[in-house]
């Protein structure tokens, strides 16, 4: 099984407020939480800059089967592929959902990404991690098998 990390951006179709959590916004979260532990894939799913920038974890039918789901999913448009690659590990052992807290953020970094089409992937993947472990609002499901890196 080859572990694949698959990253993108859209829009989302609805206003969002941070630290407000909209309907759409929370039903967004649910079905993810819902769903991608159940298959396997982990990762996290943040909003910055108004963007909505995931990135997924797990096996490539998996993934694939997710992106799928995503694409049709009405709650978001422009959706722009930043990466889809072989992995050795998992960087995101859990699901999370966050929000960019500028005022949780280190000072050295940037408070919004800028264009995200703009940026290297590796440099989006380091800013994923850093928005996960400051979200203002973060929603985890771990099962232990995937804590492991197994998938």
């Amino acid at each position: 099984m080859f572990l694949t990390r698959f990253i993108y951006t859209s829009r989302p179709t609805f206003v969002i407020r941070p630290p407000d959590v909209c309907p759409k916004l929370k039903s967004l979260y649910e079905a993810g939480l819902a769903h991608n532990p159940a298959n396997g894939i982990t990762g996290v799913l943040a909003i910055d800059s108004g963007r909505f920038v995931q990135a997924l974890e797990g096996s490539r039918s998996d993934v694939s089967r997710t992106i799928q789901r995503i694409i049709r999913d009405d709650r978001h448009t422009d959706i722009e592929l930043v990466c889809m690659e072989e992995v050795s590990c998992r960087a995101f052992e859990d699901w999370a959902v966050a929000f960019l807290a500028p005022d949780d953020l280190p000072e050295c970094e940037p408070v919004h990404a800028g264009d995200t089409g703009t940026m290297p992937s590796d440099a989006l993947m380091q800013r994923l991690i850093r928005i996960r472990e400051t979200g203002v609002i973060a929603c985890r499901s771990v099962t232990p098998d995937l804590r492991a890196g197994a998938a």
